[in-house]
């Protein structure tokens, strides 16, 4: 605080008051708003400004002075003025790659038995979000084509379980939703995603599913064994005649 400063002239029995007035600090809200001029103790409402395209609101920093921020995390939050001008600076991240919007349970080139349950699940890059700010984005897995069969999702999880009756390759194909959070609730936008994977359903497995092992050497040092332990035994009863 500083004093007001005057001049008066009083008599000996006059009573003084000071006045004073708060000093004012400059606040600085850079990717956001509001900036301006507070007292020391004023709470002033941070709101971080909308994410470009590809990036989402990570926190709240203090890029210089002293002033104590609320919660760092949230698009929306709160700092306390003290005695200092300071700027505080919105950051942002990356947001979710549809890169990672997966296929789980069924592995691509693989082969499956004909009339076997087969399981897969589709995972959604963002989809972990539980507490999104405004502008975060996620790909929801909305349905999926393998052959003529079709179908869809509309919540978790997204899992499907189906049997193949008919041998031949497969191609099964998921369809993922970007959903962006406008600070109510999710709400396509209309850009969508697709990742593909391939299947064999076959009457036998054949010999390379689940061992990449080359089973011809494998067998002739197998073969080799069992004839060197037959032999042994042979020369230790021929030993003890």
């Amino acid at each position: 605080q500083k004093a007001a400063t005057t001049t008066f002239t009083c008599s000996s029995d006059a009573s003084v008051q000071a006045n004073y007035e708060p000093i004012p600090y400059k606040i600085t809200v850079k990717n956001g708003k509001p900036s301006g001029t507070y007292t020391i103790g004023q709470k002033v409402s941070l709101q971080a400004d909308y994410p470009a395209a590809g990036k989402e609101f990570d926190k709240w920093t203090v890029t210089s002075g002293k002033i104590e921020l609320g919660d760092k995390s949230s698009y929306y939050s709160t700092a306390t003025v003290k005695a200092s001008d300071a700027t505080i600076t919105a950051v942002y991240k990356n947001g979710p790659d549809p890169a990672n919007n997966t296929i789980s349970g069924l592995q691509n080139d693989m082969e499956y038995l004909k009339s076997s349950t087969l399981t897969f699940n589709a995972v959604g890059a963002g989809m972990d979000n539980t507490n999104p700010n405004p502008g975060d984005y996620r790909y929801r897995p909305t349905g999926y084509q393998i052959g003529s069969v079709t179908g869809s999702w509309t919540q978790a999880p997204y899992q499907t379980s189906m049997a193949i009756n008919a041998v031949g390759d497969y191609t099964l194909t998921v369809t993922y939703a970007k959903d962006v959070y406008d600070g109510n609730t999710w709400k396509a936008d209309g850009t969508t995603d697709q990742k593909s994977i391939t299947i064999h359903v076959v009457n036998t497995l054949s010999v390379k599913t689940g061992d990449t092992s080359p089973i011809i050497p494998l067998a002739i040092v197998a073969a080799a064994a069992l004839a060197a332990i037959i032999l042994l035994v042979v020369i230790r009863k021929k030993n003890r005649k």
